[in-house]
């Protein structure tokens, strides 16, 4: 790691005991391999006090933060890049730890927003991980965020074979399994003095991140050649999805992912066309419909989206 009083690049990755313990060793060795060594490795902590035990001892060289509770993704990436910004770095890598990075993966991104000013992030090209199996394999994780007609957003490319084919695509942000941030360009965008939405406890965080960078004019990029590959195994889903339905909250997911959608159209309704409103309007018919007959738990979440929706900032 960087002898660095102030190191470029922070990275920072969260942690949850026994779900994230497995692959520590993997992905810090491969940050120990990278081309690039200017950086500062810090972590939030979430693992429950009853699985401290099974919690990895982690270097001393990285700086861990923990709380009694577990606060979720925005708050804990919050909290990580407020003190990265206080130090003078310049840029922060949000990055999962079920990750295998290439040995110059972390230095491509780097270079690309060295060269590029007009570009708030970039992404790598995120490929499966078969951890189970131990294979890197040539399955598309994310090349990065797109978004659709209605606020929709998706992972570019996944689940499908890499050919090169999303390369150059146009994409709207990184995904939040791997993306380098200008931490300039966040200071801009910020909400009530944060990064990410605090109200986006888990999901879609990194989609409204993206959209508000999108709205004042920011770029971001695929970075092809730099290669992260991601654990999204079909026997038990991405990091975050494993962490929810270990913790018995499978049905938590849905409700996040629900909750959160119905943030993004509150915050963004006024920036979308007439026909965008449109499909607005009748997503959430669908989804109001599908939660009535199909998912009945997913009613719940109505009064968290009213008692919350005061809190969110309308663009």
């Amino acid at each position: 790691m960087s002898e660095n009083s102030t190191p470029k690049v922070w990275l920072g990755f969260i942690t949850f005991g026994a779900l994230t313990a497995p692959y520590l060793s993997i992905f810090l060795e491969s940050l120990n391999k990278q081309t690039l060594q200017d950086f500062k490795i810090v972590v939030y902590d979430n693992t429950p006090p009853e699985e401290i035990k099974h919690l990895n001892i982690l270097p001393d060289t990285i700086d861990v933060f923990r709380s009694d509770a577990n606060i979720g993704f925005s708050k804990a990436y919050n909290k990580l890049m407020a003190e990265a910004k206080k130090s003078g770095a310049k840029y922060f890598l949000v990055i999962n730890p079920d990750t295998y990075l290439k040995s110059d993966a972390l230095e491509l991104l780097v270079k690309a927003l060295e060269q590029d000013e007009a570009l708030a992030s970039v992404c790598p090209k995120l490929l499966k991980w078969d951890f189970k199996n131990n294979q890197l394999t040539n399955i598309i994780d994310s090349c990065g965020l797109v978004i659709h007609t209605g606020l929709g957003f998706s992972d570019l490319g996944q689940g499908t074979i890499d050919h090169g084919q999303h390369n150059q695509a146009n994409i709207i942000g990184p995904s939040g399994a791997a993306a380098l941030y200008r931490l300039s360009a966040l200071e801009t965008v910020l909400e009530s003095g944060n990064y990410f939405d605090d109200n986006f406890f888990m999901y879609k965080e990194d989609c409204d991140l993206a959209y508000r960078l999108y709205l004042h004019g920011y770029k971001s990029k695929l970075i092809s050649e730099a290669l992260i590959y991601h654990d999204r195994s079909s026997s038990g889903g991405s990091l975050w999805q494993r962490f929810t339905n270990r913790m018995g909250r499978s049905k938590a997911v849905k409700s996040w992912s629900f909750i959160n959608q119905h943030f993004l159209f509150i915050k963004y309704w006024s920036k979308q066309t007439f026909f965008s409103r449109l499909v607005i309007m009748a997503r959430v018919k669908i989804l109001f419909l599908n939660a009535l007959f199909f998912e009945p738990y997913l009613l719940k979440c109505y009064s968290t989206i009213f008692s919350q929706a005061k809190n969110l900032k309308r663009y």
